[in-house]
């Protein structure tokens, strides 16, 4: 049997840590011949959670595709850790994040890509958010909820370039906010994010986005401690 795909696509050095990324296909992933061994892997609840979405969707996919996160979550936690996938407990914070003993980690998907970031230090807040290109405009719903710092840089751009940008920003901020841990509980608007002031960005952070010339847009974000 072939092994699974689970290869790191690259790897960033941070001020405080390393974080790799795992970029794959969904589909080829989700088709791998071995994915069904891992099933098991997952506690009785993510099983359960994996079904309830599935019977949500007509085409049976949202369930499998949630279900694929957490076991790709599980394969790239095992060697880290020392464990076996089943032996990976996940556990999850009050806003939702995925919390691991020993484990400082972080993930998101959008369409066919995935990606989890690991943290080398355990006590690293990390955050990690994907997305794909917003087509013509679709990011206009964020103006209103950003930074005024943020909304005074955007200035004149052209169409295509604020679309850009907006899909830019949205990821930092969702990696931000991963890392707190808060998810969308915070406000869009109390922390800048963006490029031109540096000096306005919150204390402790250390943020990359990442361009690799094909599928979604990526940012990483790691903190000095959970804020």
């Amino acid at each position: 049997m072939r092994p699974f795909p689970l290869k790191p696509y690259r790897s960033y050095h941070f001020t405080r840590a390393q974080v790799s990324i795992y970029r794959l296909d969904f589909w080829c992933a989700a088709n791998h011949p071995s994915l069904e061994s891992f099933w098991t892997s997952l506690a009785q609840a993510e099983q359960e959670k994996a079904s309830r979405l599935d019977l949500l969707d007509p085409q049976g996919c949202r369930g499998k595709h949630w279900a694929l996160t957490r076991i790709l979550l599980r394969l790239s936690l095992c060697q880290p850790l020392g464990l076996s996938p089943g032996q990976v407990e996940i556990s999850y914070g009050p806003w939702g994040k995925p919390l691991c003993p020993g484990a400082s980690f972080s993930l998101s998907h959008s369409n066919q890509w995935l990606a989890i970031a690991l943290a080398r230090q355990a006590h690293t807040p990390v955050g990690v958010d994907l997305e794909c290109l917003a087509t013509s405009r679709a990011g206009d719903w964020l103006l209103p909820y950003l930074h005024p710092a943020e909304k005074e840089e955007l200035g004149d751009l052209s169409e295509a370039e604020l679309t850009e940008r907006l899909t830019w920003l949205w990821t930092r901020k969702e990696a931000y906010l991963k890392a707190r841990g808060q998810g969308l509980a915070r406000s869009l608007s109390l922390d800048y994010l963006g490029w031109e002031y540096p000096d306005q960005q919150p204390p402790g952070l250390d943020m990359i986005s990442i361009d690799s010339g094909q599928g979604p847009l990526c940012s990483l974000a790691t903190l000095d401690s959970c804020l």
